[in-house]
């Protein structure tokens, strides 16, 4: 691919892609988008752990992944196909980047599911560090996807981890008060 001024569009299953060089712009399926390596987000994530330290840090990644999730799904209410919409999320993460998703359960009624994760981009970060447990900005942004997709506040529980030599990363939605909110004025209580 040679480098021109002209727009690159690449398509990924139902997924485009389009790089504008001369404004500079990066789209993934018309919205502006940002390409970072893993290194970079690595550095980001853990510069605000050093900063605010492991259990605040670890609010603040909850929060953050639970109101990106919550946006995500957003982008699809109202829309009753869920199990078309939960194929459509697989593929929108795997071309993204973020590894790969598959939801084994999931059921409408109960407000539940399990979201397996392989080779996400989280893992690819947390694997080759000292961090012992699992990454919760993950987690939680699945508990925000489902928290719109359900209606319903949910949240979530880490049942396997790759780091502790599980093939995948397995995350539990579930009914729950507990909000990254609730989280964050409990901390600030404290």
């Amino acid at each position: 691919m040679t480098t021109t001024n002209e727009k690159v569009t690449v398509k990924v299953n139902s997924n485009e892609f389009i790089w504008n060089p001369k404004s500079g712009l990066f789209t993934f399926d018309g919205a502006p988008a940002l390409l970072f390596w893993d290194s970079a987000i690595e550095l980001f994530l853990n510069t605000i752990e050093e900063v605010s330290g492991k259990d605040v840090s670890k609010t603040v990644y909850e929060a953050t992944g639970y109101r990106m999730g919550h946006l995500v799904s957003s982008y699809y209410s109202g829309r009753r196909d869920f199990e078309q919409l939960l194929e459509e999320y697989r593929d929108i993460y795997r071309n993204a980047g973020w590894g790969n998703v598959n939801i084994t359960y999931y059921n409408f009624e109960e407000k539940r599911a399990v979201v397996q994760l392989t080779n996400s981009w989280e893992h690819r970060i947390f694997k080759n560090t000292d961090k012992e447990t699992a990454g919760v900005l993950l987690p939680s942004h699945w508990a925000g996807v489902f928290t719109g997709l359900f209606e319903q506040k949910v949240w979530y529980k880490i049942n396997k981890s790759q780091l502790d030599g599980n093939e995948y990363d397995e995350i539990e939605i579930f009914p729950s008060d507990v909000t990254p909110s609730r989280n964050i004025f409990e901390l600030a209580r404290q």
